[in-house]
């Protein structure tokens, strides 16, 4: 299960609760398993989690002579330094051939920026809060990296996600997570080099993407279930499946044994994974998130302020969640 379904399943007590002795609770690391804790019983092992890092194009720094060090290790360092690198590949790619830094018009990617400094985009009852002040406060960190002219989303930029707008040579830089990882190195054959995600109001913030294995309340085989559970998230069976499949561990012991920190791009995606937040918000965060992409669009393409396009997507999703009881 999505961390994010994980309160949906919750509230509807279709999950047993797990012995936290037998999964080795303790092993994990202490965000991953509190997204499938609740009142301090366990209901889900994280299988695997995914983070996000900053991915630069080196041979593109190389070109126009911009030194990777030199980037701003925060967002509003960022904003001031945008636009003199814009120029540079500008003049050395072509007016619109190469954009800058690309970003998202997604919660599942925003959220971390969204709850700084107490914003709140879901109320404790589960209606969205996405209007509120600290929340639209945050929110204009996007509109004024538009506004430098050297950010834009995938989709403006003819590309379906990230990785690809990245690997086609379209982006110099963008936020990505390690399932990027082989397809850069081996499809696109890019030269690139992961950065920890930048700062915001003083904070690195970033996202975790998990699942987790969970077991049905109703089940006959519980014994069977809790000894597949415990099987499967094992440091032996979880190095397996890092190692072969490209995921971060939940583990840290898992991390240290398949000597993740040698490689230093996959040490910064690792290293996220102490600074990043769940992606979990209670159990209407899919409706939300649904209204929330619908008119944020409309915020940064200037047809509307940030606050009067959250007010419609609260409006909408609220109306959502109210006819889905």
């Amino acid at each position: 299960m999505d961390s994010s379904l994980y309160p949906w399943f919750i509230s509807q007590g279709v999950l047993a609760q797990l012995p936290k002795k037998q999964m080795q609770s303790t092993k994990f690391y202490k965000n991953l398993i509190a997204a499938f804790t609740s009142k301090g019983k366990l209901y889900g092992v994280p299988k695997d989690n995914s983070t996000l890092g900053l991915l630069i194009n080196k041979d593109m720094f190389k070109k126009v002579g911009v030194d990777p060090k030199t980037i701003p290790t925060s967002y509003a360092g960022l904003i001031k330094w945008l636009p003199g690198f814009q120029a540079k590949l500008n003049k050395a790619y072509g007016k619109g051939k190469v954009t800058a830094m690309t970003y998202d018009q997604d919660m599942a990617r925003n959220l971390a920026i969204m709850i700084a400094k107490g914003g709140k985009p879901v109320k404790n009852n589960g209606k969205a809060n996405l209007a509120s002040a600290q929340v639209v406060k945050n929110l204009g960190l996007y509109k004024k990296l538009v506004n430098t002219g050297a950010v834009a989303t995938a989709k403006d930029l003819g590309s379906g996600d990230n990785g690809t707008a990245f690997g086609t040579g379209k982006v110099a830089m963008t936020e990505e997570g390690n399932w990027t990882y082989q397809v850069q190195k081996k499809q696109y054959k890019t030269n690139f080099e992961v950065l920890p995600m930048p700062t915001y109001q003083g904070k690195q913030r970033g996202m975790i993407f998990t699942v987790g294995w969970g077991e049905n309340a109703e089940s006959k085989n519980k014994k069977l279930d809790n000894a597949w559970i415990a099987y499967v998230t094992s440091k032996k069976e979880m190095s397996v499946w890092a190692k072969t499949v490209g995921v971060m561990p939940s583990r840290p012991d898992v991390a240290k044994a398949i000597k993740l920190t040698k490689d230093s791009n996959l040490d910064t995606w690792l290293k996220a994974t102490n600074y990043s937040t769940v992606w979990q918000e209670g159990n209407t965060l899919t409706t939300i998130n649904t209204s929330y992409q619908n008119f944020i669009s409309d915020a940064m393409n200037v047809k509307m302020t940030i606050k009067q396009a959250m007010i419609k997507a609260d409006k909408q999703a609220n109306a959502a969640i109210s006819n889905s009881k």
